[in-house]
């Protein structure tokens, strides 16, 4: 897998929903600037998302990952596209 494909969640179940997953990064990047990681519930990101809480939770585990998934993307964001496959690893990679 390329460090520029999105990570899939594993897990039993039927497949996740890239869109959905997408929609939920988007709505986390948003209420994490805009209220900070104490002042963002999962309600609230489910809410701007148009999922459900459970969905939120399927996707990311907790609001850890999920946070650290924002950053991961955020970073991603920002690195040129010249940048070394080596760098972006290095950054990118989960822990």
């Amino acid at each position: 897998m390329s460090i520029d494909t999105p990570l899939r969640p594993q897990g039993p179940g039927r497949p996740k929903d890239m869109e959905k997953r997408a929609a939920i990064l988007a709505a986390a990047k948003s209420l994490f600037v805009r209220n900070a990681f104490a002042g963002t519930s999962m309600d609230a990101i489910a809410a701007e998302a148009g999922v459900s809480k459970l969905t939120v939770y399927s996707h990311f585990g907790d609001k850890d990952n999920l946070f650290r998934e924002v950053i991961r993307s955020r970073v991603q964001d920002w690195l040129p596209e010249e940048s070394t496959p080596t760098i972006r690893r290095s950054i990118l990679v989960r822990s």
